[in-house]
Formats: structure tokens, C-alpha cells, sequence
């Protein structure tokens, strides 16, 4: 069975990107043959994990910036290939532009998976939903919250944002690399926040949290990621004199490192159709505090997440304070086996299902 899986946001470091990675690598080695296609870029680390499980990746114009020039090498594409079915991965119902220009010329099943749960042009989001087409469509989710945000009341179908856990387990030596690297003390609390610098992913919050914190020598925080939003917390940290306790890098093609590194993963987003970071971290054995918008599906492993209110911000100082220096011989690893292997969120399984799953839609007709 081929498929072309198309990216409809940049294909960097994010969790479309990244979950389309996780299931085109391990498909694509055992069950179908996936084209991958991304518009304008794609990290190296990606590309070079999808072609070397055997997919193809196809680089089109800048969706967003060349549309003209994107719309017409899409059409070259799925011209120039016999696909059983289309697998479009978006965040908003403007995908419905997208799918009435394919079905121009491509009759077969499409797959719609959804990621986003919320839109800065609600009115347009109306509009664009009533354009969704019906025919030979099937509904996905990467959880329930996104697919009834976009799909209202149709019938959709969640797919797990899955991972290799293996490829996260905490690693001692590397903890003790990135730690002396970044001049951390054995006794200080490393705090890390990974994602996009911008209004959801709330990086403003954690650093407003280590400002009030009254033994802040004791902690370190540090930033994994860029974005739109990035220089005014740099600047924000210089004002409120943190320069000393923060720290910014950019996006990591080794994060099993960067996770063994750290004592607690902050995740105070403000919205979250999913949190693949939530996933990863635990699978490190890493304490995750996260506000109430991240879905409790992504509570994988026992006794790892604590949900907090963005509103009880004196809640997030206590649990911050009483935490502590993780010892890498107290982390259950058998528990962290047992936990992903009994979920949705190991990769193989995971993989295999969604595998079957297309090939019985696009068999029915």
C-alpha cells in the first residue's frame, strides 16, 4: 500500500513533525510505502530517519509563503504517483483548502489527522469547516479534545502520538556530559522546558515561577527550543536579573540527553490538543508538572505526572520546591517498561495498528 503523507506545517521541531517521524520509520521499514512530503524544509536528523527506513521525501515551495508554487508541485506529485490514499496531517480546518484542490484529481481515500484545538480566526475556522469534504475521508485525532474541536460531533478516530521508549531510557553518563557542560552543580535542580517560544507553550510562566522562587540558587532552568517569542523571554530573564539561572538552546537532535539531564520537565502550556514532550520525558523516568490543558491521556507512567492549575500558581512554587536531584539507579525501569507496553504509546504496536487500519479503509471501496 502507498501513501503520500503530507506535512502542513514546517517540518522541524515539533510534534506533527515528530509523530510523523515515529510511525513513517517504523511503518515504512515493515508494512507500507510512505512518500513524505515537506513544504519548504525539513531537519536533517528527520530526513535522514525517514529515507533511511526506506521512505521518500519529497520537498515542495513554502506551503504558507508560495502557495501557487506549492499547490502546483502537490498537484505534480500526486500526479506523477499511483497513491491508495492521501494522509494529511494539519492543526486547523484551513486544511480544508487543501483537500478541495486534491480532490480535483485524486479520487482515493484521504485521511484527515488532526492536531491543533484552538484557532486565532474563529469566524474564518466556521467558514473553512463547512468546506471539509466528506467523500472517502477518514477522521483522526491525535486526541479527543482536537478531534471534536475540528470534526463537531462526526466520527473521528484517535491515534496515539507513540513513541520508541526506548530511545528516551535515562542515560547516566549522558546526564553527567550535558550537566557539566552547562556548569550545573550536583546539588542544583535542573528545571526544563521543551517546545515553541509562543503563547501556548507558556515559557513566560516557568520563568516568572524560578523570579519568585526564594531558594532560586538551588535550581536552574532551562529553555530547549525557538520561536516567534524567544528573544522577549531572553530579554524578560535579563530584566528580571536571571541571567545566571537560565539557560537557551536550540532545538536537540539528542533529547534522551537533555531529558537525563534534567530533574523536572515544566509544562505549563496553555492549550495542548496532545504533549508528545509529556510522553518523552516519562519514558526517562522524569517528573513532569503540567497545567490542566494537557490532555490526561499522556499520564503514561505511574507516580510521574502531577497536573497543576496555571491559576494555583503558589501550588507550582510548593511542588517545585519539594523536589529533588533524580539518582539514576532509583528509576524504575521495569515500571516504565511495564507502563508504555500495557499503553497506546509504544511505537511497534502502535504502528502496526494505524497500518491496518488504513489498509481496511482504503479497501472498502
Amino acid at each position: 500500500m502507498r501513501i503520500l503523507v503530507i506535512n502542513t506545517v514546517p517540518f522541524m521541531k515539533n510534534g506533527i513533525s515528530q509523530m510523523i517521524v515515529n510511525y513513517g520509520t517504523e511503518i515504512n521499514s515493515k508494512t507500507a510505502n510512505w512518500d513524505v512530503l515537506a513544504n519548504e524544509t525539513i531537519s536533517a536528523d528527520y530526513k535522514e530517519a525517514l529515507t533511511d527506513a526506506g521512505a521518500k521525501v519529497i520537498l515542495t515551495p513554502s506551503r504558507k509563503k508560495k502557495p501557487v508554487q506549492y499547490l502546483r508541485a502537490l498537484a505534480s506529485v500526486i500526479r506523477s504517483n499511483k497513491y491508495d490514499g492521501i494522509y494529511i496531517h494539519c492543526n486547523s480546518s484551513m486544511v480544508a483548502l487543501d483537500l478541495r484542490f486534491i480532490r480535483l484529481f485524486f479520487r482515493g481515500t484521504i485521511f484527515i489527522h488532526v492536531h491543533g484545538v484552538t484557532t486565532n480566526y474563529p469566524q474564518v475556522e466556521r467558514i473553512l469547516r463547512v468546506l471539509m469534504p466528506k467523500a472517502r475521508t477518514v477522521n483522526l485525532a491525535a486526541s479527543l479534545e482536537a478531534g471534536r474541536w475540528l470534526f463537531h460531533g462526526e466520527k473521528f478516530t484517535v491515534v496515539p502520538n507513540a513513541i520508541d521508549y526506548e530511545r528516551y531510557t535515562f542515560d547516566q553518563t549522558k546526564r553527567t556530559e550535558i550537566r557539566t557542560k552547562l556548569n550545573i552543580e550536583e546539588h542544583q535542580i535542573l528545571l526544563l522546558q521543551v517546545g515553541v517560544f509562543n503563547e501556548q507553550k507558556n515559557q513566560m510562566y516557568s520563568l516568572n515561577l524560578l523570579q519568585k522562587m526564594q531558594n532560586r540558587r538551588r535550581f536552574r532552568l532551562l529553555f530547549v527550543g525557538d520561536g516567534k517569542n524567544k528573544e522577549e523571554v531572553v530579554e524578560k530573564a535579563h530584566q528580571w536579573q536571571l541571567d545566571e539561572f537560565v539557560m537557551f538552546l536550540p532545538p536537540s537532535e539528542d533529547m534522551q540527553a537533555l531529558y537525563s539531564a534534567a530533574d523536572v520537565l515544566l509544562f505549563p502550556s496553555i492549550f495542548e490538543p496532545f504533549g508528545m514532550v509529556a510522553i518523552e520525558a516519562q519514558a526517562n523516568g522524569l517528573p513532569v508538572f503540567e497545567s490542566e490543558h494537557v490532555p490526561d491521556v499522556t499520564e503514561v507512567v505511574d507516580g510521574l505526572s502531577s497536573k497543576i492549575q496555571l491559576s494555583q500558581f503558589s501550588e507550582w512554587l510548593k511542588a517545585i520546591k519539594r523536589s529533588e536531584v533524580r539518582d539514576g539507579k532509583i528509576i524504575d525501569k521495569e515500571l516504565i517498561a511495564h507502563d508504555f507496553g500495557t499503553s497506546n504509546f509504544e511505537i511497534q504496536s502502535a504502528a502496526k495498528k494505524l497500518a491496518e487500519f488504513m489498509e481496511n479503509e482504503v479497501n472498502k471501496y
